[in-house]
């Protein structure tokens, strides 16, 4: 060969090296740019921080360069062909990195926010739920499901599904909120008590269950409930009604407002409750079918001399919901805060018979206990303890069970006669046929 051919030949050879290196620097810049778009988004995934996420891509660049260096078969150098090729590929690489890592990272934590608002605004409660919030417990107590758990556990610490329900006294279901609530755990000595009853809707009448309400019960231990309270007062005197405003009244009427009120000119469903003074007792009767529940009554602590107290008594009363399981109407749900975690075991003890005893006024005690199980809170949390109410349960007379079994029979047998004369008419029609 020639030495001009031999020349020809190595100019052709540097030529071809000159494309294959261009083509590898281009190979390189790609796979740069997919390794700092990986790591960028890897990084904000994962949600990595300052130092953290930069040794994450540091990693990813000392992988793409040892993946490389196989394929150069050694050649180090053709990783960081030039300098400008180094700086521009490896600024541009970790910008993108960064872009990626930031906006992945946004992301995510927003989402996680997101998440994080709706569990909170799920799982959080207020004082007294509205009616249209208030949804069944999960884990309802069913005697026939616990028949053949054991009674008792033999240790302290046991799984709750794995045995009986187990009933506290009020004093015990306290103290074990107390600790909970204690500096140590929750900080919160002061939190609100939160009785929630499952009630039995059922009545006499299989296509009747026991109608809704929304009360103020009176406790004789007040307590600071943080709730806005409108009370409508009912006086003939003027002097009266200024009286009952000045004591905290929203509205005080008289008696020629009656017949607005029966008439629909003006609304009462705005107030939580309804006192009257005794001049009233009588004019306020067509009312009764209005108020509902609200009805001022001496039964119900609404009705007597002395309105400035009455008033004061139903702004610090409890406010008692029933209602009605939408899914299963058989089933009932209240919930109300009778207490502070402050108070005096007594204190809280006596709210809670106030108010079993006026949930329970809602329906016959011959029909069987109103309340399926009662269980003690704390506002916030989900933590809960079966407490025994037997002790407030009204008893049913001897006279009410009488009345109950004799409707019964009487109904048993009506039934009764209903099918013989069907039985009796439907062989004439055969004849007849």
């Amino acid at each position: 060969m020639s030495e001009k051919a031999a020349k020809t030949e190595k100019k052709n050879d540097e030529c071809y090296n000159t494309v294959a290196i261009t083509n590898n620097v281009e190979a390189l810049e790609f796979g740069r740019t997919c390794q700092s778009c990986a790591a960028g988004m890897a990084a904000g995934i994962l949600g990595l921080t300052g130092f953290h996420g930069f040794i994450l891509y540091f990693i990813t660049v000392g992988i793409q360069a040892l993946i490389w260096n196989v394929k150069a078969q050694g050649n180090w150098l053709s990783y960081f062909p030039e300098r400008n090729s180094f700086t521009w590929s490896h600024g541009n690489g970790l910008l993108t990195f960064v872009l990626l890592w930031v906006f992945f990272y946004g992301m995510v934590f927003r989402m996680l926010s997101l998440v994080k608002q709706a569990v909170s605004a799920t799982g959080s409660s207020m004082l007294r739920p509205a009616a249209a919030d208030i949804v069944q417990i999960r884990g309802r107590l069913n005697i026939d499901d616990e028949v053949n758990l054991p009674e008792k556990p033999t240790l302290d610490v046991f799984i709750k599904s794995h045995f009986k329900t187990q009933y506290y006294t009020v004093a015990e279901a306290l103290d074990m909120h107390r600790e909970l609530q204690s500096p140590s755990i929750y900080n919160n000595p002061n939190a609100p008590i939160r009785l929630r009853l499952e009630l039995n809707m059922t009545t006499e009448r299989q296509t009747k269950m026991v109608t809704g309400s929304d009360e103020i019960v009176p406790v004789p231990f007040p307590f600071n409930h943080n709730e806005k309270r409108t009370i409508l007062a009912f006086a003939n005197d003027l002097k009266l009604q200024e009286l009952a405003v000045e004591s905290g009244a929203e509205m005080a009427l008289g008696q020629d407002t009656i017949k607005k009120i029966i008439k629909g000119q003006f609304r009462t469903d705005d107030y939580d409750f309804c006192v009257s003074h005794s001049d009233m007792g009588s004019s306020i009767l067509p009312l009764r079918g209005i108020l509902k529940t609200r009805f001022p009554t001496r039964a119900n602590g609404g009705l007597g001399e002395n309105l400035p107290e009455l008033i004061e008594k139903f702004k610090n009363g409890v406010k008692l919901n029933i209602k009605g399981d939408p899914v299963y109407p058989i089933w009932g749900l209240s919930d109300c805060v009778v207490g502070r975690l402050s108070m005096s075991n007594e204190q809280i003890e006596a709210n809670i018979a106030t108010v079993v005893s006026a949930a329970c006024a809602h329906r016959n005690p011959a029909l069987g206990p109103f309340i399926n199980r009662a269980l003690l809170m704390t506002v916030p949390g989900e933590e809960n303890y079966a407490i025994d109410v037997k002790p407030w349960l009204p008893v049913p007379t001897e006279e009410e069970i009488e009345k109950i079994e004799k409707r019964k029979n009487k109904k048993k047998k009506k039934d009764e006669k209903k099918t013989e004369d069907a039985d009796d008419v439907s062989p004439a029609i055969a004849a007849a046929l």
